[in-house]
């Protein structure tokens, strides 16, 4: 059993429900050599590494663990979209 962390309601077990409540900015670095791949030239395996590009994106700040009842109202609501994006 777990409370849930909007309402306080006790749920049963078994129920749990992951809510993102806030997103953040993130900035990834270049990183040289990440990824390992194999490709065939002349006729044999050849082991190459690719760089990953890195860039901007989200990430999660905040999930908590809710009821069905908050879930449904944070869907209802349209809360799931990533508008409002905030730096922490």
């Amino acid at each position: 059993m777990y409370r849930c962390q909007r309402c306080g309601e006790c749920v049963a077990r078994g129920t749990p429900r992951q809510v993102i409540s806030s997103y953040r900015q993130a900035q990834h670095p270049v990183r040289k050599a990440a990824f390992k791949v194999t490709v065939i030239e002349r006729g044999k395996r050849v082991t190459r590494w690719k760089d990953d590009p890195g860039g901007v994106g989200k990430q999660v700040a905040v999930e908590v663990a809710v009821c069905a009842a908050c879930h449904r109202a944070h869907e209802e609501n349209g809360d799931s979209s990533s508008e409002g994006v905030e730096r922490l």
